[in-house]
């Protein structure tokens, strides 16, 4: 089985799961508001030119970024089938990166939570969710290169 059968099974497991299939429902909510549907339509398509903008280099202004966020909020706020699909959207896309960081493993090993940038309160549960994806395999440990520097003062 090759790496691109891999990834249209994967698809078709993330379609049939619980969260893609509300997310989905929660949409057909959205749609039995007219005006709902059009603010919702309406954020999409800036969020898709702000998206487009970005893979061609754009960078958005500290003003632009502010309102389109405050643009999702008052949709959110004014239609409650709009604040549910985002919340549904949310729950998606957690899952959507649980599986990166599961293929992302795969590939370079796990990291020990000790070597992740976090305080140390946090440290047992990020263990917890690593040993979740490992799913008790071997994956080997993730190299941190000697040189690597973290950002401001995390350690």
């Amino acid at each position: 089985m090759d790496y691109l059968e891999k990834a249209r099974d994967l698809g078709a497991c993330l379609a049939s799961s619980d969260e893609f299939l509300q997310l989905k429902a929660a949409e057909e909510e959205i749609k039995k508001d007219q005006a709902a549907w059009d603010a919702f339509q309406e954020f999409q398509l800036k969020e898709q030119a702000l998206t487009a903008g970005k893979l061609f280099g754009k960078i958005s202004s500290e003003k632009e970024s502010i309102a389109h966020v405050d643009h999702k909020v008052r949709i959110m706020n004014r239609y409650p089938a709009v604040r549910s699909y985002f919340k549904l959207l949310q729950a998606f896309e957690k899952l959507i990166a649980t599986a990166n960081l599961a293929i992302t493993t795969s590939l370079y090993g796990l990291p020990s939570a000790d070597d992740l940038p976090l305080p140390d309160s946090l440290k047992g549960l990020a263990q917890q969710v690593l040993d979740q994806i490992g799913d008790g395999a071997d994956l080997g440990s993730m190299k941190i290169p000697e040189n690597f520097k973290l950002p401001f003062d995390l350690k």
